[in-house]
């Protein structure tokens, strides 16, 4: 406990001291002859009890007074002023200003030491209540940030389960669609060889008439036969039909593979992984398939420039990339289409590899990413996105994928002039 008496009688000062001592008061004692000198030990240390003359020359007590209440700086201190005026005004407006007792003059033992140990008690009261709010405030905090995660927590295990019923419908869809498609593709190849030979014996059909002809084969049936089949293949133009046949064989063949295709990689997206499955990947045929994954959101739309390298291998989970790539992809094409698509919306996606990583990019020309808020996106649940267009967890998911899961890196940068450039590293050695 510091106490500062300040008085400009030395006779005071000494009375109000030796009291002090004399009464075992635990405090340590400052003595000042002035409010100018009050003021200064007042900046230069910290004081708990100020006992403060009211008539002084130079500054006043009240003056002083309004100086220590005017700062935060001495907040917690209390004020008793010293007084030998029977003015009750003055009294009042001290009171006024916040001090906290008074002490008449000439000093009576008795009571200076009452209103001292008073003050005292006040100040310890006043701290423990302090000390009481703090830890109550602190524990609210914690609570409110346990509130919090909990409900953070709540929401993710609940898009969790939307993931896995997703992927799980996902599957059985693809599944079901796999089975027709294999009979399709099957019967075509059948088709294909059953046509070939149809062919065959049509050529077949056309030597047969044209030998008739040349050996003037004159029988009225069959001449009428040759005819007739003649007409029939005038107006159904088959010439044309057999010369278009192999065309249209190869382009249904090929939209059955191109729908297998899709099938296999819904297949492989709905294998939903919240652990990581290591394995060797081409991240260039992983990115081949997150292209046709979200291909609706950026056909007929927005130029898409593809930059592969010949990169090798990498060891990465198949599905978990996946993700990260849809998650960053949709991202710009979905930003690109909102603010630049009148002024050729285009995402460029470049492959490379140094001596440690495989690396990404997803480089588009939409609004960039206001610098304020860059060292927030790969927060949970921040979006700027209108609520419930999105989640906040995308980036997320990607960052903690990529970082925590495979030891890897995500970094975000804007392009010039306009646009963001992701960045994936992955590394070789998986760890």
């Amino acid at each position: 406990m510091d106490i500062l008496i300040v008085d400009d009688s030395k006779l005071n000062l000494n009375i109000a001291q030796d009291m002090l001592i004399e009464n075992h008061i635990q405090c340590s004692i400052v003595l000042a002859n002035s409010g100018e000198e009050a003021i200064s030990i007042l900046d230069k240390m910290h004081i708990d009890i100020v006992l403060l003359d009211i008539v002084m020359p130079g500054l006043s007590g009240v003056e002083v007074l309004k100086i220590i209440k005017s700062s935060d700086k001495y907040k917690n201190t209390n004020v008793i002023m010293l007084t030998s005026l029977r003015d009750k005004s003055i009294l009042k407006q001290c009171f006024e200003l916040g001090a906290s007792d008074f002490i008449n003059k000439p000093i009576d033992s008795t009571e200076f030491i009452a209103r001292i140990k008073a003050s005292i008690r006040e100040i310890f009261y006043k701290e423990s209540l302090e000390g009481a709010f703090k830890m109550v405030s602190s524990k609210n905090k914690k609570l409110s940030e346990a509130n919090k995660t909990l409900r953070e927590t709540q929401f993710y295990i609940t898009q969790k389960e939307k993931i896995v019923a997703v992927g799980e419908l996902a599957a059985g869809i693809a599944h079901e669609l796999n089975t027709p498609l294999g009979y399709v593709s099957s019967n075509f190849e059948v088709f294909k060889k059953d046509i070939e030979k149809v062919k065959d014996i049509i050529t077949m059909y056309h030597d047969l008439i044209s030998q008739m002809n040349a050996l003037g084969i004159e029988n009225g049936d069959i001449k009428n036969a040759v005819d007739k089949i003649k007409n029939e293949e005038k107006s159904v133009h088959l010439d044309f039909v057999l010369e278009d046949l192999d065309g249209l064989i190869d382009e249904s063949k090929d939209g059955v593979d191109k729908a297998a295709e899709i099938v296999r990689v819904l297949r492989n997206f709905a294998e939903i992984e919240f652990e990581p499955n290591i394995k060797l990947n081409d991240l260039n045929s992983i990115i081949e398939e997150v292209l046709l994954i979200t291909s609706s959101e950026y056909k007929g739309k927005i130029t898409v420039e593809k930059n592969f390298k010949d990169i090798p291998m990498v060891s990465c989970s198949r599905g978990m990339i996946s993700q990260v790539l849809i998650n960053i992809m949709t991202n710009a094409f979905q930003f690109v289409k909102i603010s630049y698509l009148e002024k050729g919306g285009k995402v460029t996606i470049e492959t490379s590899n140094d001596d440690k990583y495989v690396i990404c990019r997803v480089v588009d020309n939409g609004p960039g990413i206001r610098p304020e808020i860059m060292n927030r996106i790969f927060n949970p649940f921040f979006t700027t996105k209108d609520v419930g267009e999105g989640t906040g967890l995308g980036l997320s998911v990607a960052y903690d994928i990529v970082v925590n899961k495979h030891n890897g890196q995500l970094v975000v940068e804007n392009n010039k002039p306009s646009g963001a450039i992701f960045t994936v590293k992955l590394p070789f050695d998986y760890d």
